[in-house]
């Protein structure tokens, strides 16, 4: 059985660190050399020193945080079109 067949999905965690440019690219040459499909995600946490006060409920934090990290991935979805991408994850 062919290797590329063998692989079906990557993901790849992405954050805000300067590697992250490196690992997108190598991910998605990855998924286009074996045809597999690529799955982003980003794991998102309200830093500590936020007080628990501050991100209730009401301000809606985490859906904003969600909403803009789901936004960035689908942005660098979109700037590689010859990946098949699954659904980002956040």
């Amino acid at each position: 059985m062919p290797v590329g067949r063998s692989i079906r999905s990557i993901l790849a965690a992405l954050d805000d660190s300067g590697h992250a440019p490196l690992v997108l690219r190598t991910a998605a040459s990855l998924a286009r050399d074996l045809k597999a499909r690529l799955v982003l995600v980003r794991v998102l946490l309200v830093p500590p020193e936020i007080p628990a006060a501050a991100h209730s409920t009401p301000d809606h934090l985490e859906e904003k945080l969600v909403t803009d990290n789901l936004r960035t991935l689908e942005s660098l979805m979109r700037e590689d079109p010859d990946v098949q991408f699954g659904p980002p994850i956040v």
